[in-house]
């Protein structure tokens, strides 16, 4: 089964930086099927020009109305985005969204038939009180509620004390979690999802991860937003 690279550029490149990762990247010849590339909302249209599966860092619930600086799944369809990644640690913590938003972020995305890349993972305190399960469980049933139709869903576990810390899980514990995950999701909606590892993943480390036990691949941070360095990370994927 191929893996997925999705590549969260976050907050970062400015305009002649975009310009320039996007010319970088259309000069080589990646496999282009199962990388996902999640700019900012602004540089959506000019990275539509690598042919890449492309996606929004963020996306409302409503398709349209008085909601000044948001953006809707709806917008975002019709520009030909086909990903949205919901729930991620740093929407959660600096901004506050909790499961509820979540969860009608979701239900927003799929009415509009986007893919979505739903992030849950613990913090450092939870781990070191072995809540990681708990927290696993509580986000996903919440983040989840009243959808029944999956298939559109990839789940992301990023823990939180991992993403851009250098700190990787040890292998076992990425195991176990991913498993938990997907045990979680099948026995509520009997269906498997596709769990990707993401938090401080790195050009040293993604073939070691991407060989675990159930992991379907990996959201990059950090290790995605210098183009060349990305480049030498996907070409040594094995």
């Amino acid at each position: 089964m191929k893996k997925i690279i999705a590549l969260n550029l976050k907050m970062n490149l400015n305009y002649e930086e975009a310009l320039n990762y996007v010319e970088t990247l259309s000069n080589e010849k990646l496999d282009k099927h199962g990388i996902v590339v999640l700019p900012s909302y602004i540089y959506l249209d000019m990275f539509r020009k690598l042919e890449y599966n492309l996606g929004a860092q963020n996306v409302y619930f409503e398709d349209k109305g008085a909601y000044t600086g948001e953006i809707s799944p709806s917008q975002l369809k019709t520009l030909g985005i086909s990903y949205a990644l919901i729930g991620h640690s740093e929407r959660r913590i600096h901004f506050n969204e909790d499961n509820e938003l979540i969860n009608k972020k979701i239900k927003g995305s799929l009415r509009n038939n986007l893919n979505i890349i739903l992030c849950v993972g613990e913090t450092e305190e939870e781990k070191d009180l072995n809540k990681t399960f708990f927290v696993l469980e509580q986000q996903l049933i919440a983040d989840l509620n009243n959808i029944e139709n999956l298939n559109n869903i990839i789940i992301a576990y990023e823990p939180v004390w991992a993403i851009g810390s250098g700190k990787v899980p040890k292998n076992e514990e990425i195991e176990e979690s991913i498993k938990f995950i997907k045990s979680v999701v099948n026995r509520k909606y009997n269906i498997e999802p596709k769990v990707l590892y993401g938090g401080s993943v790195n050009k040293e480390n993604i073939n070691t991860i991407l060989k675990i036990n159930n992991v379907d691949g990996v959201l990059v941070g950090s290790a995605s937003v210098d183009p060349k360095y990305l480049i030498s990370m996907i070409k040594s994927v094995e």
